[in-house]
């Protein structure tokens, strides 16, 4: 979606509000491993970015930006779109930029995450995360 977050107040980034993973891709971890950790679930593992103890994203400041935005994960990108394991998409209503979207952002957004070719499991996997 590549929405321009950054008037934003990090509604995504902060767990508290919804209870949000940011999932890292498999290409991703090369850069993000260490900052994540491991989460199993019943069609294997996926790895999800750390948090604060207030249970905000680690790369979020005081002012509620991202301190890592220009090279933020795919799934922060192409927030508010998310996939399910029926390899369908759906808009998350906690953006509050979700009015402004068009259908063509939408297409091009779904258009990425096919691009990705994401084995099944891992779909399944990223689908079936338990919300804390």
């Amino acid at each position: 979606m590549l929405l321009d977050c950054t008037k934003c107040d990090g509604r995504c980034c902060k767990t508290p509000i919804n209870n949000f993973n940011v999932v890292l891709l498999p290409q991703e971890m090369k850069n993000l491993k260490k900052f994540s950790k491991k989460l199993k679930t019943r069609y294997g593992g996926v790895y999800i970015l750390n948090k604060k103890e207030d249970g905000s994203c680690i790369f979020l400041d005081n002012m509620h930006r991202c301190t890592i935005y220009k090279d933020r994960p795919f799934e922060c990108k192409v927030f508010p779109l998310v996939i399910d394991y029926e390899r369908t998409f759906v808009l998350s209503k906690l953006c509050p930029k979700i009015k402004n979207i068009t259908k063509k952002e939408i297409c091009n957004s779904i258009k990425e995450w096919k691009n990705k070719q994401l084995s099944t499991n891992w779909i399944k996997a990223y689908s079936t995360i338990p919300i804390n």
